[in-house]
Formats: structure tokens, C-alpha cells, sequence
């Protein structure tokens, strides 16, 4: 049951996220230049980007997986597996390769949160303070690469299963690498701070709150 709700709950994100992406790029108001849209449209967007290519791998090992509990197939099934006392006669499997589509979209399922959070976030500071977003574009372009290096750090939860040192090491520059544009997100909202005419109201305090957190991890905050 657990692994159809897995696919169920896919699929409704991967129609949702198709219809975000094209309610985004086909139907807006005409002169909307994709440079005028608000900093929280383009997050959405990265979002809807994010579910759509990260999930098919989960919902694909998911059904695989229900496949060798209802099929008698054994695509993550090892031989020697004893279920109730007895020897499961099945052709060996690789549970290991369970691990990569599980997980693929876990860094950027781990990240999912935290473009919308950041157009929120900066979105309740225009309110609380009359002051222009600092690097616009420069916001821009980090929530996008942010996206685009969430997708090639996958396997730095696999260091222990016999990868070869090449892919390794490929594995934690790019884990570096992407602490990049989350630090330039970062100091754009500090600079968009700066100079303002700041009230600290109740939803200013919430938008503040977060600074001082990893922009890598909003979703661990209880109030994203």
C-alpha cells in the first residue's frame, strides 16, 4: 500500500508541476517579460523543474519494487534472502541499484521547499520594507543553478557502496560547488535589507529568522 501511494502521490506532482510550467511560460499577460516576472514566479518554476525531472526515477524504482513483491520479479531481490524462515528461490538481484533512483531526487526533493520559501520570504519583506531587491537577476540565475547542481549530488550519500575514487571525487566537488548560489541567495537578501525602513512586525520576524539558517536546508525550519 505504501508503495502505490508512492506512485500516486508522483504522478499528481509530476501533473501538478507540468501545469505550473506551462500556466508560467505560456500564458502570461502579454509584455510579461520572464525579467518582469516577481523572484517567487521564477522559484515556483525551478520548483515545477525540479519534481518533474526527479521524480520519474522514484516512481519508476517504486513500481519495480512492487513488481518483485506482487510479480516475482527480483530487480532489488539478492539471492540467500530468508523471508518467515524460509529461502526465497529468486535470481540475484542488485539491492545497491535500489539506492541511486531512490536517491536521485533527494537532493532536489530536499531543496523543493526552498525556492518557493525564499519568494515567500522575500515577498514578506517588500511588505515590511519599502526597499528594492538587491541582484534581481543575480537571484535569478543562483535559484537556477541552484536547481541545475541539485540534480549531480546524488551519490554523496553513496560514498560507502564501492563507488571508484573518480566518481568520488566528482561527487563532493559538485556537493561544494552548490553551496555557491545558495550564499549568493543569501546575500542578496541581506543586501535587499540593507538601507531599508524596516518594521519588525511578526511576519518580518519570521523573513528574518531565516538568515541566519542554511539556505540548503529552509524545510528543516517548523514554521516553511
Amino acid at each position: 500500500m505504501w508503495l502505490f501511494a508512492m506512485v500516486l502521490i508522483i504522478t499528481s506532482s509530476l501533473l501538478g508541476s507540468i501545469n505550473f510550467i506551462v500556466t508560467i511560460v505560456q500564458m502570461r499577460a502579454k509584455g510579461l517579460s520572464f525579467w518582469r516576472l516577481p523572484f517567487f514566479v521564477h522559484a515556483q518554476l525551478v520548483t515545477a523543474f525540479l519534481l518533474l525531472l526527479a521524480f520519474p526515477p522514484l516512481e519508476a524504482a517504486s513500481v519495480m519494487q512492487i513488481m518483485d513483491r506482487v510479480a516475482g520479479t527480483s530487480f532489488f531481490l539478492p539471492t540467500g534472502l530468508v523471508v518467515s524462515g524460509e529461502l526465497l528461490k529468486v535470481r540475484a538481484g542488485q539491492p545497491v541499484a535500489l539506492a541511486a533512483p531512490l536517491l536521485v531526487p533527494r537532493p532536489p526533493g530536499g531543496l523543493r521547499p526552498g525556492p518557493p520559501g525564499d519568494g515567500h520570504r522575500r515577498r514578506g519583506d517588500r511588505q515590511q520594507h519599502p526597499q528594492a531587491l538587491w541582484g534581481y537577476r543575480l537571484l535569478v540565475y543562483s535559484v537556477v543553478s541552484l536547481g541545475f547542481m541539485s540534480f549531480v549530488v546524488w551519490a554523496h550519500h553513496m560514498f560507502m557502496t564501492g563507488m571508484g575514487t573518480t566518481m568520488s571525487t566528482f561527487f563532493q566537488i559538485t556537493t561544494m560547488i552548490i553551496s555557491i548560489p545558495s550564499v549568493v541567495i543569501l546575500t542578496c537578501f541581506i543586501m535587499s535589507l540593507y538601507g531599508g525602513n524596516i518594521r519588525f512586525t511578526t511576519p518580518m520576524l519570521f523573513a528574518t529568522a531565516f538568515l541566519p539558517c542554511s539556505p540548503r536546508r529552509p524545510h528543516r525550519l517548523p514554521w516553511a
